[in-house]
């Protein structure tokens, strides 16, 4: 029988896992052809031709270089780290072996996955799961297992990948150095004490080096803070509990802390100074007045004085309770913000043994507290910890997870992935929103959200991104996860239509939006259009988002005539205004034409339509028709005309766009149509040449001039702005604007 891992990596050829690919020390190649292919290994057509170069000659993954690579140490080097797994599978299964050292570095596969940080970890468990004996232990030149290699190099989970599956954590290299003495995450520290990890050091060519003065020279706080809460003080002399305290004082210049959590450890054996207790809770005192050098010296001499870091005062309320809820503690404003009394004070109570994950208290667990805080640093030291993400006392809806998650603040990926979620895929477009890649990925890989599913508003994830414009979250999304940017929502929109609303949050400003247009128009035609015949630009100019539209005419090529199709409801009205004026073209057009009969704008009508005189300028300097009609004649001075806007009818005019064009409806001008809404002589007054352009308009259907109009209907005030934009936009929720609001000034002008 199969393995089920087995299916699982054959599946992947068409998707895996994505990252950037780390970099080797293993990067000689051969010319040898097989090593060629992998060398150039860049997509999956080249993994195709991988795999069929194996099937023909079997023999060539198996072929070793007199450097002493293998075909998998060529494959770890060059290959991209989503389809490495693939292939580490396929060149695995064809024979090649996986403990070989190459002799330029003396590494195996399992070194070199773990040389450039998790990038390779799921390569690193594909090496363990293909059916053949890894050895976890094997130690290359410099004595490094697989495991010194993790951990120095900044790769907490492969380095817990090897340790459960069984690799020695009490192994020295060549100089003298344990696993322990590499490690950089609290994390992993405490899986390795877990697995009897020596934390103790000994000397090393006559000195002094332990995991503890590694993780104080190297600033390590939380790895000093899990060191400290597992140290047995009796393995230390006195001079070597002296050499670690100045050790730690030596770098004091850097504002740590790590000299006080000694103190409070122990390994600081100064006599303490004598107290007079005068009540039962002296440690919860010491927090409530802010008295730190009282609380460390209590800590410090607790077994003196019988205090206990867990005991609960007559609140029912523990130390570490009282440090996240007393107000005259400084809280941390900044998450970069490390060394602040409060988180000072959380990890001596730690180091003295408090315990991080005690429920006594009415508001639930204490993570949940400084969750709730949005507090995410004081979190981040509790988890550290080793506080527990789940709260199951806890009569919210939310878990203590999908807080941190909802909140933005947390990276999610250090968290375990069996801790279940109740709606990952909603939480997946939140974080989308969020701009968090981090939970983004955390999500996919151990929730299995589909970046491909649409949300409960039938919107797909990378929609959700290109409206956000979050542009690192866009990339990402189509680079890294393979979103499928050939989808349309059910009104036919693209997640380019998307994309140019305007920029929904500050922070990520109008270059963020402009350029995650510009990346989608790789892959989208920028002139694509929707249900309604709406493209992007269409889509750009009535959001009045004026750099996007910018951007789509004179970078990204969008074409400034194609017309959008938009629906004309012709009214009983309209019908009967004709009839009247004994206009028989327009009665027998009206009536022949259907409520489902389609008009054609242009970029320029709808750029009139909402009163844009800058971007109509944009449109004519690139090409656009100035006097275009639509089906039933108008010109976009029509449409100015029909909302009373002065001011682009000048702009149209000074752009050499006609005003004596008529329309099908009843013949009338621009002219005619300010002159029925009662503005004409505003326009005549802001018109140097008034007489010329009333001495060129020509009679309507009617028979009438413009000035007999003028006569009709004197001046009146402008329709009221906000009313008339109003019935042109559409809820910002609703991208799919419907533009049939834009002809409703027919109505106004034939009545």
């Amino acid at each position: 029988m199969r393995n089920s891992d087995d299916s699982d990596i054959e599946s992947s050829i068409n998707s895996g896992s994505s990252s950037d690919s780390g970099n080797s020390s293993d990067s000689s190649d051969s010319d040898d052809s097989i090593f060629d292919l992998i060398r150039y290994c860049r997509d999956i057509h080249d993994i195709e031709n991988l795999v069929s170069r194996i099937h023909i000659d079997p023999e060539s993954p198996t072929r070793i270089t007199e450097s002493g690579r293998t075909t998998i140490h060529a494959a770890i080097a060059c290959i991209d780290s989503q389809y490495l797994p693939v292939v580490l599978y396929l060149l695995i299964r064809a024979g090649v072996p996986v403990n070989v050292m190459s002799r330029y570095s003396s590494n195996t596969a399992a070194h070199m996955l773990s040389d450039s940080g998790d990038v390779h970890l799921t390569s690193a468990r594909t090496l363990l799961t293909s059916g053949t004996d890894v050895d976890i232990n094997i130690r290359n030149n410099n004595g490094d297992t697989p495991l010194h290699n993790a951990l120095r190099n900044g790769a907490p989970k492969i380095a817990l990948l090897w340790i459960n599956s069984g690799a020695n954590v009490n192994i020295l290299n060549n100089s003298s150095l344990l696993p322990t003495h590499y490690v950089q995450s609290p994390d992993v520290m405490r899986v390795l004490i877990d697995h009897g990890a020596n934390i103790k050091g000994q000397l090393i060519k006559g000195k002094l080096d332990t995991p503890l003065c590694r993780a104080i020279i190297c600033d390590y706080v939380d790895v000093v803070v899990e060191l400290l809460r597992n140290v047995n003080l009796l393995d230390y002399t006195d001079d070597e509990a002296d050499y670690h305290v100045k050790l730690a004082q030596s770098y004091e210049g850097r504002d740590t802390e790590i000299p006080k959590l000694l103190r409070v450890a122990g390994l600081d054996r100064s006599p303490a100074p004598l107290f007079q207790l005068s009540n039962k809770w002296p440690l919860h005192d010491a927090i409530q007045t802010g008295s730190i050098d009282s609380f460390i010296e209590l800590l410090a001499a607790r077994d003196t004085y019988n205090i206990n870091p867990n005991q609960l005062n007559g609140h029912k309320c523990s130390p570490m309770r009282l440090v996240l809820e007393t107000k005259d503690i400084k809280d941390i404003k900044d998450i970069n913000q490390e060394y602040t009394d409060q988180a000072f004070m959380l990890r001596a109570l730690i180091v003295a043994r408090a315990n991080v994950n005690e429920t006594s208290y009415e508001d639930g667990s204490l993570l949940r507290t400084a969750i709730c805080k949005r507090n995410p640093k004081i979190a981040s030291i509790l988890i550290a910890a080793g506080a527990s993400v789940t709260n199951e006392d806890s009569c919210e809806e939310d878990n203590d997870l999908e807080l941190m998650m909802a909140s933005g603040d947390y990276d999610m990926s250090v968290f375990d992935r069996n801790i279940s979620i109740s709606n990952p895929q909603a939480r997946l477009m939140e974080a989308v929103e969020s701009g968090n890649i981090l939970n983004i990925e955390y999500l996919i890989t151990c929730h299995h959200a589909d970046v491909n599913v649409y949300d409960e508003s039938d919107i797909p994830v990378i929609f959700a991104a290109a409206k956000s414009g979050v542009f690192e979250v866009v990339k990402h999304l189509v680079l890294s996860r393979h979103a499928n940017l050939d989808v349309r929502t059910n009104d036919g929109q693209t997640a380019l239509h998307y994309a140019v609303l305007p920029p929904m949050f500050e922070k990520y400003g109008v270059q963020g939006k402009l350029k995650t247009i510009t990346f989608l128009s790789h892959y989208i035609d920028v002139n694509s259009v929707d249900g309604g015949g709406y493209t992007p630009l269409h889509k750009a100019i009535q959001w009045c988002f004026n750099e996007a539209v910018d951007l789509l005419i004179e970078e990204l090529g969008a074409d400034v005539n194609q017309a959008v199709i938009g629906r004309t409801e012709i009214t009983e009205q309209m019908i009967t205004d004709a009839v009247l004026t004994n206009d028989r073209t327009s009665i027998a057009e009206l009536t022949a034409t259907s409520d489902r009969e389609h008009t054609q704008y242009t970029p320029l009508h709808i750029a009139a339509a909402f009163k844009n005189c800058n971007v109509m300028h944009v449109l004519v300097e690139n090409g656009a028709i100035r006097s275009a009609v639509n089906r039933i004649g108008e010109t976009a001075m029509h449409i100015s005309a029909g909302v009373s806007d002065i001011d682009s009818m000048i702009t149209l005019i000074k752009l050499e766009a006609s005003y004596i064009i008529q329309n099908k409806l009843n013949g009338s001008t621009p002219i005619h149509i300010i002159a029925m809404l009662g503005s004409l002589n505003r326009l005549l007054q802001k018109l140097d040449s008034n007489n010329d352009i009333l001495q060129n308009v020509p009679t309507n259907n009617a028979g009438k001039i413009p000035e007999e109009y003028m006569a009709m209907w004197p001046e009146q005030l402008p329709p009221d702005d906000e009313s008339t934009e109003a019935s042109l936009s559409s809820d910002d929720d609703d991208v799919g604007c419907d533009f049939g609001g834009a002809m409703e000034h027919e109505q106004h002008y034939n009545s």
